[in-house]
Parts: structure tokens; C-alpha cells; sequence
């Protein structure tokens, strides 16, 4: 991935899954580090299927500016997470 767009094409392929890794430079909490898949995805955002009442956990795309890519690895504001690799 390269772009904030590769990064969305990726999150609207059957069974993507992304994890949290790091928030602000800091290892992400491990009740919120696990394997999320995607539940519904918009332009603006996307949300993944959790155990809240509503059953999405919901994330807004920062502006492309604010984010970089490096593999499978996508830092989004700060928060960096971890693609799994497509079958």
C-alpha cells in the first residue's frame, strides 16, 4: 500500500482484517490490539465488527496528508495498524 486510497481498496476486499498495533508511538492496548474485520466501509470512514451494543466499532479516515503507508502497515493519524495479507 502507498495511499490512503490503496489502503481503502484493500479495506473493501472480502475478509480484510486490520489490527492496532501502536497508538501515538505506544504499543495499543491488548483489548484493542486483536484482528478486526470490516463490517461496512464509506468514503469517509469505515467500521468494523466489534461487541458494542450497535455491533461496529467505527474509525474516520484522516486527510490523506495525515497518513502513511509502509507495506502492510498503514499510519493513520498515529495510529498505526497492521493489514493481513490477502489470500
Amino acid at each position: 500500500m502507498n495511499t490512503l486510497t490503496d489502503f481503502k481498496k484493500y479495506l473493501a476486499t472480502p475478509n480484510a482484517r486490520v489490527r492496532l498495533i501502536s497508538v501515538g508511538g505506544r504499543p495499543a492496548n491488548p483489548s484493542i490490539a486483536g484482528w478486526r474485520t470490516v463490517g461496512k466501509l464509506q468514503t469517509n470512514a469505515v467500521a468494523f465488527v466489534s461487541d458494542t451494543a450497535s455491533g461496529l466499532s467505527w474509525m474516520n479516515f484522516p486527510a490523506a496528508s495525515k497518513c502513511q503507508f509502509d507495506g502492510n502497515t498503514a499510519t493513520l493519524d498515529g495510529l498505526v495498524y497492521e493489514c493481513e495479507p490477502l489470500p
